[in-house]
Parts: structure tokens; sequence; C-alpha cells
């Protein structure tokens, strides 16, 4: 993808809306004496992993990609009440922080099935675009990969 630089006028606009934005959810969090809700819960198939490498701050970090293969329910078909399938593939970067998270991940095999707990987050906190990842709080195992060497018989 080949993306323009932004004007100054154009920097200028989003860090005022950024701001009014940040204004409203600090307002939103004191009046219901919480944070608007970002919570992921989303299982799919472990693929390309990263290097581990660590923050300035010495902790280590893991990035890896997610999988989603299934059927999901659509609430816009036109008729009340009615909901139809349809099959959804997507693939999201997943951000693994801390020794126990990285740890857990190091052991878990590519096209395993997993359960991911976390939020969303933007990719960098130095990038101007809005790239969405996800950042673990939790992970689990639900079925291993299939052993490669095994006949497809049994």
């Amino acid at each position: 993808m080949n993306f323009m630089p932004q004007s100054e006028q154009t920097k200028a606009r989003l860090a005022a809306e950024r701001k009014a934005l940040i204004d409203r959810s600090e307002r939103f969090s004191r009046q219901l004496g919480r944070s608007p809700y970002n919570k992921v819960l989303l299982e799919g198939f472990v693929g390309v992993r990263d290097e581990r490498r660590y923050t300035a701050a010495g902790l280590p970090v893991v990035k890896m990609q997610l999988r989603y293969i299934g059927q999901q329910s659509m609430a816009h078909t036109g008729k009340p009440g009615l909901h139809a399938e349809r099959m959804v593939m997507c693939e999201i970067s997943v951000l693994f922080i801390g020794s126990d998270l990285c740890s857990a991940v190091d052991r878990i095999a590519e096209n395993s099935l997993v359960r991911v707990k976390g939020f969303l987050t933007r990719n960098a906190y130095k990038d101007e675009l809005s790239w969405v990842i996800l950042e673990a709080m939790g992970i689990e195992i639900i079925e291993d990969a299939p052993d490669k060497n095994a006949s497809s018989d049994e």
C-alpha cells in the first residue's frame, strides 16, 4: 500500500479529534465508574509467530498471527428475528507481553486451536495509522496441532 504523508493541517485536525475523544471517554469513565468496554475473546488457529524480542523496560514480547475460520450469525438479513449464517475467515496479530504469556506461547505449536482473551489497541504508539492488534491477557490451548508424522488413516 502506498500512503501519502499527512499534511500539518491534517495532523492538527486528527490530534484535536483524538483529544476530544479522550475527554469524552474520561467523562464517561467518571460517570459510570469504569472505562468503555474493550474485551475480546477469540478462538482460532495459531499462525506465524515472530521471534521473541524485549521492550526498553526489559519485558519479553512475542507477536503471532491468529486465524479465525468459522460460521457467524448475521443480523442484517432484512427480516426481523431472522438470522443468516455465513462463513467468516480473518487473521489478526496478537501481542503477548510478559514472561508468563511469552513462555506459554513458546510451548504452543503452529496450527493449534487456542482461545485468547485480551483487548484491542493500535499496532504501534508512534504509528499515526489505526491498525488494530489484539493485546493478549491470557491464552489456553483448546486442541493441539495435528501431528505432521501421523497417518491420516488413524
